[in-house]
Order: C-alpha cells, then sequence, then structure tokens
C-alpha cells in the first residue's frame, strides 16, 4: 500500500511539472493556492483562468480582465444611477493579493439614498455586477455616511488608500483620503453634489 501512495505522489509530481511548463513557468507553490471553484456562466471569458495536466487541476487569477469586467459595470452603474457619485475598488483585488476564490469589494459612493441603513441598499445594487467572474460584495454608502465613518478608525480609512476608482468622480476618493488622514478633525463633510 505504501509503494502504491509513493506512485501516486511521484505521479502528481510530475503533473504539476508539466502544468508548470504549460502555463510559462508560473509558480504553482501553495503559496497561491490553485483553487476548485465553479466555472463562471459569464459570456465573455472568465478572469479565473483554469487549466489541468493529469492529476493537476491550475487556477489563476486574470487579475486586469477582472478589473476591466467591474470598471465596465461600475461604469453601467454610474449611467443608470444618478444617486451613484463614484465607484472604487478596494480589498484583495485593489492590493493584488486576490485568488480565483476572492470577492471584490466595491466601494459605492451616493449623494443620497432613501434607505436609512447601507445594508438595505445592497439588494439594489447586487445585479449591477452580476455575471462578473468573481464574486462582487458591495458597499454603498452616501458621501455623507463616508465621511462620518473616517472620524474614527476601520476598514474604510485602510480601504482608501488602497483604492481603484472604476468609474465615476475621482475627485471624492481624494476628498475622502484627506478626511481620513486628517482624521475628520475638523474637516467638513464631504459635500457629494461634484458630477
Amino acid at each position: 500500500m505504501a509503494s502504491r501512495a509513493q506512485d501516486w505522489i511521484s505521479q502528481a509530481r510530475r503533473d504539476l511539472e508539466h502544468a508548470r511548463h504549460e502555463v510559462g513557468g508560473m509558480d504553482l507553490t501553495m503559496g497561491n493556492p490553485p483553487t476548485t471553484t465553479p466555472n463562471a456562466t459569464a459570456s465573455k471569458p472568465s478572469a479565473v483562468q483554469r487549466r489541468s495536466c493529469g492529476s493537476v487541476r491550475i487556477a489563476w487569477l486574470d487579475r486586469e480582465r477582472a478589473v476591466a469586467e467591474l470598471r465596465e459595470r461600475a461604469g453601467c452603474l454610474l449611467a443608470q444611477d444618478a444617486r451613484v457619485i463614484a465607484v472604487g475598488l478596494f480589498g484583495l483585488l485593489a492590493r493584488r493579493e486576490a485568488l480565483p476564490s476572492s470577492d471584490a469589494d466595491v466601494l459605492i459612493a451616493l449623494r443620497a439614498h432613501p434607505e436609512a441603513r447601507w445594508f438595505d441598499r445592497i439588494p439594489e445594487y447586487a445585479a449591477a455586477f452580476d455575471g462578473t467572474s468573481l464574486p462582487v460584495e458591495q458597499f454603498p454608502y452616501t458621501a455623507q455616511e463616508l465621511t462620518a465613518l473616517l472620524s474614527r478608525p476601520g476598514f474604510l480609512r485602510a480601504g482608501l488608500r488602497e483604492l481603484i476608482p472604476l468609474a465615476g468622480d475621482e475627485r471624492i476618493w481624494k476628498e475622502l483620503l484627506q478626511v481620513s488622514i486628517r482624521g475628520n478633525q475638523g474637516s467638513t463633510p464631504v459635500s457629494g453634489n461634484s458630477k
């Protein structure tokens, strides 16, 4: 039985070497672990790329394609909803640390919204990112709420430092970053009236 296990391990190593050769020498060590996420249903080529070589299945993320998909969807959202000031990407994908199993964190800056709680707005904005290669987690906040959130430490401060603008008026991100740096001491809220 031990020799069968050794044979299986040897074959897996050969398959891994073959796979490494097939994907152009990409580092396939477990530092960037392959995943077995289900295939995306988008009609365009997916940002999650897969290749099988023998007993080894490899998945990697085409980050540029993923960001381009999000940028396209963010532009459509901006065109369809006058309340949206800007849309930005933060988190693992923005920091270039995303895996094929990661999601995309999208910050949506709004002028105003009738729903009082930000998380009650999520369903309204979820459809805007349907069909992208990665699942998208939306964070729809008004400009006033974003300013208030920056008055105390939290995920948003880090998110703004790494944020990649996807669509809309980029000035809001710069203004909010300045509020974050000052810790909102003596600053006025970002108006969100720029367009």
